[in-house]
């Protein structure tokens, strides 16, 4: 076990051990409501998603530069009084820029995130050359409740409900059934790069003066480039907690805001499988071990997404037994979603 596993192991269960109320009056002293507005638990991840879009504020500057000098100078709002799952945008008021962000959205992508990465690493953990420390086994009832959380999450698109008590959230308690609480505290740190991505696709609209409807696509895709040109640090290591996984995961989430077709193809934005393909080959290399890692996690997300809305063949239910590669795995659906989308 090495040190990182050592931790996350003491994490787990010191939030084991402590009573669940107790808990949650400590998130609230944390983050009081007078000075991290919304609702709990998602307004507890505000201010880290606020320093890690900081964090990339110098590459932005250098990215910026090289478009006639502008500069970069924005404020992030995050809309909690609208009950309606609304997507960020940015807007210039006063030659200052702003962008807005919503509370539903971000417990949304919250969701969609915790549930990617369970079922990632639940196929990972089950591969017979694995071996898994067995409190971080994640188990058949896991499974079934990161579908549940992520099914509430994508309910938020068309009604508000509070956020289900007793399920996996930001603020882990110990009220969470077997490994849940670690893996909550894992996909925190995947969302915020994930809200970040956004946050810089939205900025990129407004400094690149992204103003004609019929190049909507084109736009769209420099967009994304934009934003991952930013968030990809030369001097940060490639690992499931980097920039570069969270705008997979953002990516990823896209495919699931809207019931197909609607979710694959679009007239206004590039279709979201290559969109998510795009981004894998733009941040990695291919001679990279992680790009096998990453494309695998992308064949697990489309997989999700095609049991989800009941698109895929009924032999292919059983497993991806039939696949050697993750690459061919991810052809297959390529494959799938272009019949879909005709």
């Amino acid at each position: 076990m090495d040190s990182r596993e050592e931790d996350d192991l003491q994490k787990l269960s010191d939030i084991r051990a402590g009573d669940p109320i107790a808990q949650e009056a400590e998130f609230e002293k944390n983050f009081p409501a007078k000075k991290f507005p919304g609702r709990l638990p998602i307004r507890s991840l505000q201010i880290n998603f606020l320093e890690r879009f900081n964090h990339f504020s110098i590459s932005a500057e250098n990215v910026l530069s090289t478009l006639e000098q502008r500069k970069i100078h924005s404020k992030i709002i995050v809309d909690i009084k609208s009950y309606v799952l609304t997507s960020p945008s940015c807007k210039k008021i006063d030659d200052q820029y702003y962008i807005f962000t919503s509370e539903s959205f971000n417990a949304y992508l919250w969701c969609a995130v915790y549930c990617f990465m369970v079922h990632y690493e639940y196929t990972n953990q089950r591969h017979p050359f694995v071996k898994t420390i067995p409190d971080f086994l994640i188990t058949d009832q896991m499974l079934d409740r990161s579908r549940e959380i992520f099914s509430w999450g994508r309910s938020l698109s068309s009604s508000f409900t509070l956020w289900p008590t007793g399920y996996p959230s930001p603020n882990p308690t110990s009220m969470l059934c077997d490994s849940e609480a670690l893996y909550c505290l894992y996909a925190n740190h995947l969302s915020i790069n994930a809200q970040v991505f956004y946050l810089y696709h939205e900025l990129s609209h407004a400094v690149l003066k992204h103003f004609h409807s019929s190049e909507s696509k084109r736009f769209e895709q420099d967009a994304d480039n934009f934003a991952m040109d930013i968030m990809k640090d030369p001097h940060e290591d490639v690992t499931f907690f980097s920039a570069i996984f969270g705008i997979i995961c953002a990516l990823c989430s896209l495919l699931f805001l809207k019931k197909p077709p609607l979710a694959l193809s679009s007239e206004t934005h590039p279709d979201a499988d290559i969109r998510i393909l795009n981004a894998r080959d733009r941040l990695i290399d291919k001679d990279n071990k992680y790009y096998e890692y990453i494309s695998h996690f992308i064949s697990i997300v489309f997989r999700m997404f095609s049991m989800t809305y009941l698109i895929e063949s009924p032999d292919m239910l059983k497993g991806n037994k039939g696949f050697e590669t993750s690459e061919e795995s991810i052809d297959y659906y390529l494959r799938l979603f272009e019949k879909y989308k005709a």
